[in-house]
């Protein structure tokens, strides 16, 4: 099962017509990060109104959030079947869906919600996301342009991220690089030198590869994936013959708790 990510992007319609204080305070619970309460609040209103689509939409969201997919299947499914034009409501299930690999599923969800609310750019990035995990980078790209042509990729910079692996899937490495050189521009931290040094890795180009992955590892305040860039620089060195730096890293590699095949080892005995 995938991690689960899920994005709230909820709109005061919300809130229309809500006359159950236990709505309210459900949602301000979900916002000060109490799901379980937030989760209790909700039900309180479906014990009242079983048919309250909205309702059903956050107690889906929450029972995700805390791991119970199928539970939070069962209200998504409800909540649509109430009210089939709430775009969070098929957002939420996209997610689930991608949460039990269900990535077709998830487009066509997500696909949905864009279809009820077409400026929600979250919505857009997710579904780029998808797009690029299925290999339909074609379908990445025109995401990407579209939250372009919406001006929004100041607020959301890692859909030029998803556009830079897009284009990379596809053998288009200068297209690759230019889109991976405004991430790091807008951005601002290093994470987008793993994305670059991914992309001039598949070009065959190590020596500029290695200067982008060394960038990330040098960064004090870069420790996500850290471990995963030690690896790739390694792999990176020991194209270039530079063995010795490469053990270095697959060591440091191991530190962060990754996994370093033996064969790689043994070259450093």
């Amino acid at each position: 099962m995938r991690p689960l990510y899920v994005l709230l992007f909820v709109s005061s319609f919300c809130f229309s017509q809500q006359s159950d204080p236990n709505f309210l305070k459900g949602f301000e619970e979900l916002m000060n990060e109490k799901p379980e309460k937030a989760l209790k609040s909700f039900s309180k209103v479906l014990r009242k109104d079983p048919k309250n689509a909205k309702a059903l939409m956050f107690t889906g969201s929450i029972k995700a959030v805390l791991g119970m997919n199928n539970d939070a299947l069962i209200d998504l499914d409800r909540s649509i079947a109430l009210d089939p034009q709430i775009a969070e409501t098929y957002h939420y299930r996209s997610l689930v869906c991608y949460s039990n690999n269900q990535i077709k599923d998830a487009i066509t969800d997500v696909s949905k919600a864009i279809q009820l609310d077409p400026l929600n750019t979250g919505y857009v990035y997710n579904r780029a996301k998808f797009y690029i995990e299925t290999g339909n980078y074609e379908g990445a790209i025109k995401d990407g342009e579209y939250m372009l042509s919406l001006d929004q990729v100041a607020s959301n910079p890692y859909i030029l991220h998803c556009m830079a692996e897009a284009y990379a899937g596809l053998g288009l490495y200068n297209a690759a690089l230019a889109k991976a050189d405004e991430f790091i521009d807008i951005d601002g931290r290093t994470a987008g030198y793993v994305l670059r040094g991914d992309i001039y890795y598949q070009m065959e180009n190590y020596a500029f590869a290695a200067n982008d992955y060394e960038q990330f590892i040098n960064d004090e305040n870069a420790n996500t994936f850290k471990g995963e860039a030690y690896l790739k620089a390694g792999n990176t060195y020991l194209r270039m013959k530079k063995n010795e730096r490469a053990c270095v890293l697959f060591q440091s590699a191991l530190t962060s708790g990754m996994t370093v095949e033996d064969s790689l080892l043994q070259l450093c005995h």
